[in-house]
């Protein structure tokens, strides 16, 4: 199921929409890739930070991802429709 929503914030940004910002998407999925690998390396950070975890770390990328997707649509505006002429 990640995969598939990960694929999804790739895809995004190459549809056309009826909004701007649709590249914010590629930094929310850089920013889920980023708590990917602190989840994947959780022991490892933990044993050469003695302080805090992969598993912290991923929580704070997550939200990141979180705080992007709401900046995204707070600066995001509508676009012109585009009019074909006959």
């Amino acid at each position: 199921m990640q995969l598939y929503s990960a694929l999804v914030l790739l895809i995004a940004p190459l549809l056309k929409s009826r909004y701007s910002r649709g590249y914010d998407f590629l930094i929310v999925f850089g920013w889920y890739a980023l708590a990917k690998f602190f989840e994947a390396a959780d022991r490892f950070i933990f044993a050469h930070t003695h302080v805090f975890s992969g598993h912290t770390l991923k929580h704070l990328a997550a939200a990141s991802a979180g705080y992007w997707v709401l900046r995204m649509l707070r600066l995001r505006e509508p676009r012109a429709p585009k009019f074909i002429a006959h």
